[in-house]
């Protein structure tokens, strides 16, 4: 965590939820884009059985995840709340996603992002349940696609991708579904994902 979070400070890449220390845990992720200031939260379930040594390591989904929201919601006009959390492979959220998620909202969150699941899962108003994988393609056709979203407070929009390379790798890259022919039923997944997502499906953005 300590490498990547440096090697994102040298780049100039925002990143939330894991930190570099407590002083950097304390400074509000908050950017302005014209005009609108937006701020950023990432929290996840756990961390795959790795002891959270340092508290800035990780920021978990607890009880205290409803007064930061509240916080950060004070300070910006757009927060948005990253959630790691669900079932990995399944299409469909669980009840402590939704309860979770819902707990965001409660507190002033104006968008939820989730991950986790390693498989695309469904839009429900201003929450995104999973947006499949992206760095971290798999075996199975469902895991590698994913998804870049779009967001404005009058809809949304949700541009799938696909992952190529080996599993497991770092030798891959992303490219839009539709450019995917050689690699699955690009109108089968085109269709499943319009089904699906309850969100306007486009082959770009």
């Amino acid at each position: 965590m300590v490498a990547s979070t440096g090697n994102m400070r040298e780049r100039g890449m925002l990143y939330t939820g894991s930190y570099a220390s407590d002083q950097d845990k304390s400074v509000p992720r908050i950017i302005e884009a014209n005009g609108i200031t937006v701020g950023f939260l990432g929290f996840t379930y756990g961390t795959n059985g790795l002891p959270v040594e340092q508290e800035h390591f990780a920021s978990l989904i607890d009880d205290t995840l409803a007064d930061q929201v509240a916080a950060l919601d004070s300070q910006v006009d757009v927060a948005v709340v990253m959630l790691h959390m669900g079932d990995e492979y399944a299409p469909l959220p669980n009840d402590f996603q939704e309860e979770t998620a819902a707990t965001a909202l409660d507190a002033g969150a104006d968008l939820v992002l989730g991950g986790h699941p390693h498989v695309v899962e469904p839009f429900a108003g201003p929450v995104w349940y999973s947006h499949g994988n992206f760095l971290h393609g798999q075996w199975e056709e469902p895991t590698k696609v994913g998804g870049i979203g779009e967001f404005t407070f009058s809809g949304a929009r949700f541009m799938p991708t696909y992952t190529v390379g080996p599993p497991i790798s770092y030798d891959h890259h992303v490219i839009p579904l539709v450019e995917a022919a050689e690699y699955l039923d690009v109108h089968r997944w085109m269709a499943d994902l319009h089904e699906r997502l309850n969100v306007e499906v486009v082959d770009y953005l």
